[in-house]
């Protein structure tokens, strides 16, 4: 028997309980709070061990633990709703805005985005950080304003764990990291580099659940491009098309991309334009289709989160301070309805897992 958790994470002071637990198991009713977690800064975005009872928060902030950079922190999980700190390291880099954990639950990866750097770090047996065990800085920039240097946005892990793909806003880039075994300790070197188009922005890469499928989110064009994913590892672009409407105002900002549980859809939030837009990927041989788009239920969506289940999606509203809980068709992928609101001060990350009981 398992059970579901909701967490969320968010911009606040340490003062503020920036990271909450919710129980979600049965999708179709309010996500029920079970506890909170202060005395972190900015925990903007979440992720959580493969096997283990561990959830891993950045600090998103320029000054950690005394130092210069973010950080990343690890707490144990317990299913009463309480967390409880394991340990915590610096992000080495300003501004941390993502972070992901390979499927082998020995590395933690995260995206410095105001340094434009990587850092992958080795996991004790316990879950908490250890080891740095590689770091790279980006180099390069775009033709947009906010593009005038390198901006890590987001680190995703291959399922098998061989390599880990790097999203950069600030150079148009997709950048491969490889998983390389040595005598002296197994580390990541840079492979490949996928470029977009100039301007577009990359910010988040998703792999389908298991189709050769990648699909990136473009923040600063509101596109998505998908590609297929090679057995190489490479990245072949297959189309792009936009996230929003025609009528769409011109300041929208495309934030995050997942897929439906079933793999037949994926999702996009629209910042400005406020909505959920859903595309069709049943037949990953053919373009992503624009099916629709959804109210996002609230100001700013930055996050979204599906139930292992297929019916419910979870939206942060950042500027709205509210998680909004849509119930989805799990035939058609379709959201219909905000069914719950839960207030929550900035909230900018929703993530769930199956707890055993």
């Amino acid at each position: 028997m398992t059970h579901t958790l909701l967490f969320a994470g968010g911009y606040s002071p340490p003062s503020i309980a920036g990271i909450r637990m919710f129980d979600v198991s049965r999708p179709d009713e309010p996500p029920t709070e079970l506890g909170t977690v202060a005395g972190i800064e900015n925990p903007s975005f979440l992720a959580v061990h493969p096997s283990k009872p561990v959830l891993y928060a950045i600090s998103e902030t320029t000054l950690f633990d005394g130092r210069s950079g973010g950080g990343l922190t690890a707490f144990r999980i317990d299913p009463s709703g309480r967390l409880t700190p394991l340990g915590a390291v610096s992000s080495h880099g300003d501004g941390p805005c993502h972070v992901a954990v390979h499927p082998s639950g020995e590395h933690a990866s995260v995206a410095n985005y105001l340094s434009g750097s990587v850092a992958i770090h080795a996991l004790c047996e316990d879950g908490s950080p250890g080891a740095l065990v590689a770091h790279h800085r980006h180099s390069g920039s775009g033709p947009n304003a906010r593009q005038g240097g390198p901006h890590a946005h987001c680190v995703r892990p291959t399922s098998d764990g061989e390599s880990v793909y790097a999203v950069d806003l600030g150079t148009d880039e997709v950048i491969r990291y490889d998983h390389v075994y040595r005598p002296d300790g197994a580390t990541f070197v840079p492979g490949p580099h996928t470029s977009v188009a100039a301007g577009a922005g990359p910010r988040h890469i998703a792999f389908h659940p298991w189709h050769p499928l990648a699909v990136l989110v473009n923040e600063l064009d509101n596109t998505v491009t998908s590609f297929e994913h090679a057995e190489d590892g490479g990245l072949i672009a297959v189309a792009t098309c936009s996230t929003l409407p025609p009528d769409a105002p011109d300041d929208c900002l495309a934030a995050d991309i997942q897929f439906h549980p079933a793999g037949h859809r994926c999702y996009v939030s629209n910042r400005g334009h406020d909505s959920v837009a859903v595309f069709d990927c049943e037949d990953p041989s053919l373009p992503l289709a624009l099916l629709g788009h959804v109210g996002s239920g609230g100001r700013t969506p930055r996050s979204l989160a599906l139930h292992p289940s297929g019916r419910t999606m979870y939206v942060a509203n950042q500027d709205s301070d509210r998680i909004a809980s849509f119930a989805v068709d799990p035939a058609s992928g379709l959201p219909e309805r905000v069914s719950h609101q839960h207030e929550m001060p900035s909230p900018t990350c929703v993530i769930t897992m199956e707890f055993p009981s």
